[in-house]
């Protein structure tokens, strides 16, 4: 899925650089909210992409004029639409405060904020965030949430990630090169020629089916190297319901451009 969409501009306008919120209608009669960021540097495009909180986020040079941008907006109606109901659909946060929610392994967990020194802590349905200094301001505030929960689960992916690759690599009898954790914006998981398999981090927020899905499909590429008739027999073979968790799997999609 494109995570971002530009645009070249051909006639120059005023320049002055400036942060605003811009309304645009779209086809289904939902309005949609961007914040619009202009650059004082010389840039030729108008681009938009979705933020981590699932905000809209605009960038545009400084010579952009609105009716520009709400011109570009209304051209990606049908991506706006999409990107927005595929937020939705990962249970991601529109912001990370207090309250808020998060999904992990396909679970909903409350965010849970406390003072105390910087940590990250996984109980039943909560994630206990721990920052020093409560009374900053809400948007360092936020950073700071999402900078704990990034790098907690990061460390639980590389440990949860690993565990159940070797559990099905060794269920079929197959042997890879090694494995990482990769940061890609396009794909889940890949399977370099030498055998080697990289998992997305993203994955340890949906479902344990849906992460032994993606783990089987790398695996089976140790040994077919493309998405031909073989490979699909293999994956079958070694997971039947296949087709249902790839199904749930194109539900978190947002993930990889989101967070």
């Amino acid at each position: 899925m494109a995570a971002l969409f530009r645009q070249r501009l051909r006639a120059p306008e005023t320049r002055h650089a400036e942060a605003t919120l811009l309304s645009v209608p779209l086809a289904d009669g939902v309005v949609v909210t961007c914040q619009v960021r202009r650059s004082i540097r010389r840039r030729r495009t108008i681009a938009i992409r979705m933020g981590m909180c699932g905000q809209l986020e605009v960038s545009a040079p400084a010579r952009a004029s609105m009716a520009q941008i709400r011109i570009f907006l209304g051209t990606r109606s049908s991506w706006l639409q999409r990107v927005i109901s595929q937020h939705q659909a990962t249970g991601l946060p529109t912001s990370y405060t207090d309250g808020a929610v998060l999904p992990y392994l396909g679970h909903v967990c409350q965010i849970v904020l406390r003072e105390g020194r910087a940590n990250c802590e996984l109980r039943p349905g909560q994630f206990i965030i721990s920052l020093p200094g409560l009374a900053t301001k809400q948007h360092e505030q936020q950073q700071m949430i999402m900078l704990e929960l990034l790098l907690w689960l990061k460390r639980r992916a590389r440990q949860k990630l690993a565990a159940r690759l070797a559990l099905w690599a060794q269920r079929l009898n197959v042997q890879n090169r090694g494995m990482s954790i990769s940061n890609a914006r396009r794909r889940w998981g890949s399977c370099s020629a030498d055998n080697y398999i990289r998992l997305n981090w993203r994955l340890i927020m949906a479902p344990l089916a849906v992460i032994d899905y993606v783990c089987v499909h790398e695996l089976c590429h140790v040994k077919h190297k493309n998405h031909n008739t073989h490979f699909w027999q293999a994956v079958g073979q070694a997971m039947p319901d296949y087709i249902e968790r790839e199904s749930v799997l194109k539900r978190y999609g947002a993930l990889l451009v989101a967070f």
